[in-house]
């Protein structure tokens, strides 16, 4: 434990205090820091934290693969960020460029524990690094908070060192990727509560789903009777596949090959998976038909080929009922299937953070 966290740490303290330096002082203030800049500082980031989730596992001969994901990382955020100024730069860009990150390093992660990419594996890794990332970082919040409360403290005894020292600069980009680095190292040894964490996510999931499945069949029948015009309910439909992505794929448990609901639910669910490839061709009409204005707007694109991805997804998922053969469930067959759609979300969110897939280029 000790040594884990020592490397952790002296990693986590060499590349904070390399981008100290950078930002303290070669950005000037108040500045949008240089491509060239900014891509070094999120490389810093991006291998630190790729570096720090990893040990003990990681070995030289993976440094290299650590290396190559922060760099392509560090690029993608930075080109999102230097979008020119019709480009409509918004904090959704960084968050696209962000999940495609995740999802590659899962897969990376996976690879070299396992030697190779079977879903039951790739489903926990990808489970235990967000819990990790999220759980780190709130163990990090909670020691902000002490560290402020004995600022104030000692602020009443009219010493006001303490506060200058916790509210300084220094300590937010040296001390803060410290705190997470130990965060990550306490949580190495509760694996098994990250697990366990999981699978209560999972049984929430599997308690959720029937409710989601009668509130989008309710409202999927209730469209064509709405006097609303399309443009005003189009992004619900939207939201429903979203909620129905995360839910569907929190039914997944190591072993299951069949579905884990009775059939009484099982009709309305291989129902709602039929109708869902149509009711994201209605939510996309509005996107898609206003690219053939005479002004095409950032939103309406971006949506656009967000809508594409969702309606993959519909369309996989139904296929998967349609031909769904009784001797292996659907639950089972939408293993591969899965593999294959996170690859295509990863590649296409980091093309469109990057000039290969030039979004501003069709903005008029």
């Amino acid at each position: 434990m000790r040594h884990e966290t020592g490397f952790r740490v002296t990693i986590t303290a060499f590349f904070s205090i390399i981008n100290y330096y950078l930002i303290t002082y070669l950005i000037p203030t108040n500045q949008t820091p240089s491509f060239l800049l900014l891509s070094l500082i999120v490389f810093n980031i991006a291998i630190s934290l790729g570096l720090i989730l990893r040990i003990p596992n990681v070995r030289i001969d993976q440094i290299a693969s650590v290396i190559l994901w922060a760099f392509v990382f560090a690029l993608s955020i930075s080109y999102v960020v230097h979008m020119p100024p019709d480009g409509g730069f918004d904090i959704l860009w960084v968050f696209q460029a962000q999940f495609a990150a995740f999802i590659a390093y899962s897969f990376y992660c996976t690879y070299f524990e396992t030697k190779g990419l079977e879903y039951s594996a790739l489903f926990y890794q990808s489970w235990r690094i967000l819990l990790t990332f999220i759980l780190a970082l709130f163990f990090s919040l909670l020691v902000w908070c002490l560290l402020l409360l004995g600022s104030m403290l000692f602020d009443v005894l009219g010493i006001a060192l303490f506060r200058k020292v916790v509210i300084s600069q220094a300590m937010a980009l040296i001390g803060g990727p410290l705190f997470f680095a130990v965060g990550v190292s306490l949580l190495a040894n509760y694996g098994a509560i990250l697990d366990k964490s999981r699978d209560i996510l999972c049984g929430f999931s599997k308690a959720l789903y029937p409710l989601l499945l009668v509130i989008g069949l309710l409202f999927f029948i209730a469209i064509p009777f709405s006097s609303k015009s399309l443009n005003e309910y189009w992004g619900g439909i939207y939201l429903v596949m979203v909620i129905h992505l995360f839910l569907f794929n929190g039914l997944y448990q190591a072993g299951l090959e069949k579905s884990p609901y009775p059939a009484f639910i099982e009709w309305p669910l291989k129902a709602f998976l039929l109708l869902l490839p149509i009711y994201m061709l209605i939510g996309m009409y509005h996107p898609v038909n206003s690219l053939f204005k005479s002004a095409i707007l950032m939103t309406d694109l971006y949506f656009s080929i967000l809508g594409g991805l969702l309606l993959l997804y519909a369309f996989s998922y139904a296929l998967l009922v349609i031909f769904d053969n009784h001797e292996k469930s659907w639950i089972a067959t939408v293993q591969p299937v899965n593999k294959v759609l996170a690859v295509v979300v990863a590649i296409v969110m980091w093309l469109m953070a990057t000039p290969v897939l030039n979004l501003n280029h069709w903005v008029n």
